[in-house]
């Protein structure tokens, strides 16, 4: 990774484009593609996950990504950086909060889009801010990038 700002990351597993996020969250990363390769520097202690879907309060979680082996801080691998986003989903499942403009077109939860269905194809980096892109896959069809998401990482608000 070089001294740039930006930076624009995908995942895939066995090949396939996308990380079940069930599977990172309870730590599955056998399948993922270059699990160990390095994305953030040693310096990155922390970082903020962005989840931003229409209809719902944007979600931020800041999470620590630091690790660090004999007292020296080591760079950031890929699943560290997955597992960061999938526990960051999960946490916005949990509290997902519909705004005054939502129109049932994801709703989350028990019955509705849940873990199992949602797989992580994308992060984009702005500093130390992730912004994920991800897929819904519903029990009868074939995965496919929301396009609302999709939207706003091309035309992201402004991060505070």
């Amino acid at each position: 990774m070089g001294p740039h700002k930006h930076d624009h990351w995908f995942f895939s597993c066995h090949g396939v484009p996308g990380m079940k996020l069930l599977d990172a969250r309870i730590g599955r990363f056998e399948g993922l593609d270059g699990r160990d390769d390095e994305l953030c520097p040693a310096s990155y202690v922390k970082v903020t996950c962005v989840i931003a879907i229409r209809g719902h309060r944007i979600f931020r979680r800041v999470k620590n990504v630091q690790r660090v082996r004999g007292g020296v801080p080591t760079p950031v691998p890929r699943h560290k950086v997955v597992r960061c986003i999938a526990d960051a989903m999960f946490a916005f499942l949990n509290q997902a909060q519909p705004t005054d403009d939502h129109d049932w077109t994801f709703t989350f939860g028990p019955g509705c889009i849940e873990m199992e269905h949602l797989y992580l194809f994308e992060v984009r980096r702005y500093n130390k801010t992730l912004i994920p892109v991800f897929g819904y896959r519903s029990p009868n069809a074939g995965p496919a990038v929301m396009p609302e998401i999709n939207a706003w990482i091309n035309n992201p608000p402004a991060v505070v």
